[in-house]
């Protein structure tokens, strides 16, 4: 199903928009709905409790979304975090440390998609983002588990850059 909507633009965007639709072989609507899509910060494509998430943070004001976009993962919980990835690479995780991984991990990758979508909206919205060459970065650090032979990443620390943002710590487990 389409919906018909009437779109003014200048004559600068509509000759872009049209010189684009050549080189694709494609209607201008099409080109322009491609481009709306791409841009957005918004996505239908997210199950339905991340969309929810997502929706919620859309409908927050700017100076909300800067304080998610500098939200960190807590010390306690990626020492915590590092302390279980650590057991795992010798093979020594009980089911409920294994649980306990797995949703520390969840929990900070959840924390990444809300600090992400943050700083989508607030570009969308006009806000300059800083520099990443400003932004407080994690330092990772990689182990072979002897158990698993699996790699696995853990950011312990965080070098400080000249900005009061900063990016979480972001555990995971990379396959190698």
């Amino acid at each position: 199903m389409t919906v018909s909507v009437t779109l003014q633009v200048s004559p600068s965007v509509y000759r872009l928009a049209q010189r684009t639709a050549i080189v694709m072989s494609r209607p201008v609507e099409q080109v322009l709905a491609d481009v709306i899509t791409a841009a957005s910060p918004i996505s239908e494509e997210l199950p339905p409790e991340l969309q929810t998430d997502m929706d919620a943070l859309a409908q927050q004001s700017d100076a909300e979304l800067w304080e998610v976009a500098k939200r960190v993962f807590p010390a306690n919980r990626r020492r915590e975090y590092d302390r279980l990835l650590e057991k795992n690479s010798t093979g020594t995780l009980t089911p409920a440390e294994r649980d306990r991984l797995t949703e520390l991990r969840l929990e900070s990758e959840r924390l990444m998609l809300h600090k992400a979508h943050a700083y989508a909206l607030l570009k969308w919205r006009g806000h300059t983002l800083p520099a990443l060459t400003k932004i407080a970065r994690p330092v990772t650090r990689h182990r072979k588990s002897k158990a698993t032979g699996v790699m696995a990443a853990s950011f312990t620390e965080t070098i400080s850059c000249a900005s009061s943002l900063t990016y979480p710590t972001w555990p995971r487990i990379v396959s190698g």
